[in-house]
């Protein structure tokens, strides 16, 4: 008897061994391995935003059917969706494998994932939280496509995680800038600091004759601008009703006895009285410059746009365009000649007449 109590001693701690054995081995077999290499990267972490999720992930153990990611705000226990987050968009798509959206926050993808095998797929549009903060993207894989909402018998599992943050608003202003002068001298300054008037008196000491070459005078221009939409520059006459040269005292609308070219241009060496301008451009960086040659200004021969009752050209009320860039520019020049000559027959007596160029920015 005492033979036999021994022996079921000795036989219970051999149970007691083999159980004590089979509680710590049985959960090793059921629990499912850690996937490595595992991120979720976001195109943008502006809260809010549309964003493309790209997933990737190694799983470690058998094959499987496919694999799902909870987006979370916590690493683990009950997984609470983030607020404003949506991977519901009727656009939302997977780049590999057959997309089911199973809620806002959760999706499966069915794809035969064999064992070891590297996952790298954009999930797109979704909408990133309302709030910003951590998202904890819970990733498992599955041995059948049809278990994959349950989420319940993970083959391997892990946790990846990504931030969401206020988006970073940036600005600036540049400010409206307009640099443009008229000089009787050659400008040689970018910011017309040597500028001098433009007083031009034609011909030799002042006495014009037939002889086109002693009439001419000269105004230098500069035109600097960040006006997006460019910037026009007008030629202004106050010869109301005539166009050109008109005797000092007079009304011009008496008339010009020095008329203007027109929109022909033309060179002044002949004996008709006439009053014209040409332009010679030198470019500077940016936009081009460029002269209105539809209304006859010319670089090689003398013109001037005048039209009869004013109500275009030199004597309106904005004057007529004679140079033009369509967008930024710096330093760009222009040399304006203004040339006159008499006839014999031009009645005795100074002749003038007042102009301005006009340069308006569109920005």
């Amino acid at each position: 008897m005492k033979t036999l109590s021994v022996f079921n001693r000795r036989a219970g701690a051999v149970f007691a061994t083999a159980a004590l054995v089979l509680s710590t081995t049985v959960p090793a077999l059921v629990s499912a391995a850690t996937v490595t290499e595992r991120s979720v990267e976001t195109s943008t972490s502006t809260k809010g935003a549309d964003a493309t999720y790209t997933i990737k992930f190694t799983t470690q153990t058998a094959a499987a059917g496919g694999w799902a990611v909870d987006f979370c705000t916590t690493v683990d226990g009950t997984c609470t969706a983030p607020t404003g987050l949506k991977v519901t968009s009727g656009t939302s798509a997977i780049s590999d494998g057959t997309l089911a959206v199973v809620s806002d926050n959760k999706i499966s993808v069915t794809k035969t994932l064999a064992s070891a095998a590297s996952i790298d797929v954009d999930l797109t549009h979704v909408t990133n939280p309302s709030a910003a903060g951590t998202v904890y993207a819970r990733i498992t894989t599955h041995a059948a496509s049809g278990d994959l909402p349950l989420r319940d018998d993970p083959v391997d599992k892990g946790v990846a995680a990504f931030g969401i943050t206020d988006g970073i608003e940036v600005s600036g202003a540049v400010l409206e800038s307009l640099i443009f002068c008229a000089s009787g001298a050659a400008l040689v300054q970018t910011d017309c600091s040597d500028t001098t008037a433009p007083k031009l008196s034609l011909g030799t000491a002042g006495v014009l004759t037939d002889d086109a070459s002693d009439g001419v005078g000269h105004v230098y221009t500069l035109l600097t601008s960040n006006a997006v939409g460019g910037v026009s520059v007008n030629l202004k006459s106050d010869a109301t009703g005539c166009g050109g040269l008109y005797l000092e005292g007079k009304s011009p609308a008496a008339g010009c006895n020095i008329s203007p070219v027109g929109t022909t241009a033309i060179a002044l060496d002949s004996a008709e009285a006439k009053f014209g301008a040409k332009f010679t451009l030198t470019q500077g960086t940016g936009a081009t410059l460029a002269l209105n040659t539809t209304n006859g200004w010319s670089a090689s021969n003398y013109s001037m746009n005048y039209v009869a009752l004013d109500a275009s050209g030199v004597t309106s009320v904005y004057g007529d365009e004679v140079l033009s860039v369509n967008g930024p520019v710096a330093n760009a020049k222009a040399q304006v000649d203004f040339g006159a000559n008499a006839a014999p027959l031009t009645p005795a007596g100074k002749y003038v007449a007042n102009l301005s160029l006009i340069a308006t920015g569109k920005f």
